[in-house]
């Protein structure tokens, strides 16, 4: 607080700091690029591309997550129903 030239106590008010749109724009390429890292379908290039030998997408890594998560269900459905032994008929050929 400053005093002003008459005596009376002056407050300065504050702006809040605004977040800096760049930090947020690289905050947002960083996670977009941890994402695309996960895209097991992308393609070898001859040349470099942004300095990448494979050219990642954001939807090859959403198939890539979706075909793992469904094999991974398949083979926990397998694997219970071996444990609790849940289908147990027996198939005779004659």
């Amino acid at each position: 607080m400053k005093e002003s030239k008459h005596g009376k106590v002056v407050s300065k008010k504050t702006r809040p700091k605004k977040q800096s749109s760049v930090g947020m724009k690289q905050r947002v390429s960083q996670i977009g690029q941890g994402f695309k890292s996960m895209d097991m379908f992308g393609e070898g290039v001859a040349l470099n591309i942004s300095g990448e030998t494979k050219f990642q997408t954001c939807f090859g890594a959403l198939l890539t997550l979706l075909i793992f998560g469904l094999s991974l269900t398949y083979a926990g459905y397998k694997f219970f129903s071996l444990v609790y032994k849940e289908d147990t008929s027996i198939v005779i050929f004659e």
